[in-house]
């Protein structure tokens, strides 16, 4: 719906035959599948779709967007990438023409404050995710993105409470482990850092991030040894990860291994 009110017709009809796809494998969405079944052959035919009418008469289903760790300035860059600001403020557009059919809509509140998120509007983003918990308790993604919004703003306390509520519904995300890690770092609760990153990195191995602030975490503790072999594992993922090389190094200068830190560097294969 979203491509379609940007015009983008062809990603449209992309998505929707995805969604069917799956939907088919999945019956026990059914009102999703009808809907899915429905808007094909109209913009087949049509070339254009009536957002108004639906064979149910509810709002059309929100497709949210996936936001990670947006209190990180390198993970924040990548929504910059996927999307200029006026496409996310035609989504944000969208999503309050389909709240004012239902100001209560959890996933279209989720979806306009994810898209006021991408656009550092965080505050505004908060309110949304707010409503969507106070609408439906158990809308887990709206925990975890209110966490998230709120680690960026710096309250590490609330971010850590709604990010805790998240891992209720999604116990194994390595999203939210990570995203609680680095809060619990910033927070200095180095311990719990440390539980959360470790059961990061094990769920998603590739983690580079993950795997730096772990170093970071192990190190303050005093676990330099663990925290050395951290950093060295977020490079074998990206050598040029100049961020674990810059941790790298102040390990071994806090270690007083200058020879070690001097040749801590991208131009280093040791």
């Amino acid at each position: 719906h979203a491509y379609s009110a940007l015009g983008r017709k062809d990603d449209a009809v992309f998505v929707w035959k995805q969604g069917y796809d799956v939907a088919l494998n999945q019956t026990a969405d059914l009102k999703q599948l009808l809907e899915l079944k429905e808007l094909l052959p109209k913009e087949n035919t049509n070339g254009n779709v009536n957002h108004e009418e639906h064979s149910t008469g509810s709002p059309a289903p929100v497709s949210v967007p996936e936001v990670h760790n947006i209190s990180e300035t390198e993970t924040a860059k990548d929504p910059d990438k996927l999307k200029d600001n006026s496409e996310v403020s035609s989504e944000c557009n969208y999503m309050s023409g389909i709240l004012k059919e239902d100001p209560n809509y959890p996933e279209a509140l989720i979806g306009r404050g994810t898209a006021y998120a991408f656009q550092r509007e965080l505050d505004a983003a908060i309110a949304d995710f707010t409503k969507a918990i106070d609408t439906n308790p158990s809308a887990g993604e709206a925990w975890k993105r209110r966490g998230q919004a709120r680690a960026a703003l710096g309250d590490s306390a609330g971010a850590i409470d709604d990010l805790t509520k998240a891992l209720e519904f999604e116990p194994d995300s390595a999203d939210i482990l990570h995203e609680r890690g680095i809060v619990n770092f910033k927070f200095k609760d180095f311990g719990a850092a440390v539980k959360d990153l470790s059961t990061c990195v094990k769920i998603d191995r590739g983690n580079k991030s993950a795997y730096t602030y772990l170093g970071l975490s192990l190190s303050s503790i005093g676990e330099y040894k663990r925290a050395e072999e951290s950093h060295k594992k977020a490079l074998e993922f990206d050598h040029d990860f100049l961020e674990a090389w810059t941790h790298l190094t102040q390990l071994y200068q806090d270690l007083a291994n200058t020879a070690k830190a001097l040749n801590a560097s991208p131009n280093s294969r040791n």
